[in-house]
């Protein structure tokens, strides 16, 4: 794995410095697929032990009681001693990984397929719905088959086809990714469109499959004034430009509510 200037163990005045990443905003591609590999299939302390040490190029030769005994593999600094303690703190530095996201990151490319943008620019209103239906499908079955349906919205072939390949045969960890990835986006639209995101919380794992797709149609009619005529025109705009009219139209409602009340 290439290393840069946040991946490093240094030493000074017989002090060990750890500089690592400190957000998904700082990761490269290939150390964002090692986070998603370890975060995938490790527990949460293990993964992220996993992870300060490819970064770090840190090698662990045995444990002790008070600690591990690491080495660089250098004959310069050949083992150093971690203690309990430290590796707590420097793990803990590492949280940001385990907390909600609201920077959207994702893999650009996986088995020759390659992502749409990463904060879902260009993708038609109709494949944002399908892709929420799905993901709160998943938030109440945990069913990798609805992940497996969500990538293939979100990977496309190289000329950028609807044609898919069996996304069931990504690596579980893979479809986690695509999870993480969505999950992020959806943390990321609630700063962008707040009054939209506020009124409609589907983020609940309680909610019935029958109110999404109330709350579906009743997206599709605000935004087409229930002129079915429109409806086609809506689905195949930009989910952005479609969030931003919902979002204006919940911002209008609040402030008529704040202004006149219920009634």
């Amino acid at each position: 794995m290439k290393t840069n200037k946040k991946t490093a163990v240094t030493f000074s005045d017989g002090s060990v410095n750890f500089s690592l990443p400190s957000s998904w905003a700082d990761l490269d591609q290939e150390q964002l697929r090692y986070v998603f590999f370890c975060l995938g299939n490790y527990s949460a302390t293990t993964a992220k032990l996993y992870i300060l040490c490819r970064f770090t190029g840190m090698l662990i030769v045995r444990r002790t009681a008070n600690g591990i005994l690491c080495s660089t593999g250098s004959e310069q600094q050949p083992s150093f001693m971690l203690m309990s303690w430290q590796l707590v703190e420097i793990l803990k530095s590492m949280d940001w990984m385990l907390q909600p996201n609201y920077y959207p990151v994702r893999l650009d490319e996986i088995d020759n397929l390659q992502a749409v943008e990463r904060c879902l620019h260009g993708v038609e209103f109709r494949s944002y719905l399908q892709l929420e239906n799905l993901y709160q499908g998943f938030l109440r079955t945990h069913q990798l088959k609805l992940l497996a349906k969500m990538a293939s919205f979100l990977y496309r072939n190289r000329d950028h086809t609807s044609s898919a390949p069996d996304y069931h045969n990504f690596k579980p960890w893979l479809l986690q990714s695509v999870f993480l990835w969505y999950q992020s986006v959806k943390n990321y639209f609630s700063m962008i469109f707040p009054d939209f995101f506020s009124r409609v919380d589907t983020s609940s794992e309680d909610i019935e499959e029958t109110d999404m797709m109330k709350v579906m149609n009743a997206e599709i009619r605000a935004l087409t004034g229930g002129d079915i005529c429109k409806e086609e025109q809506v689905l195949s705009s930009d989910c952005w430009r479609a969030l931003t009219e919902l979002n204006e139209k919940a911002r209008e409602a609040r402030e008529w509510k704040e202004k006149y009340g219920r009634h």
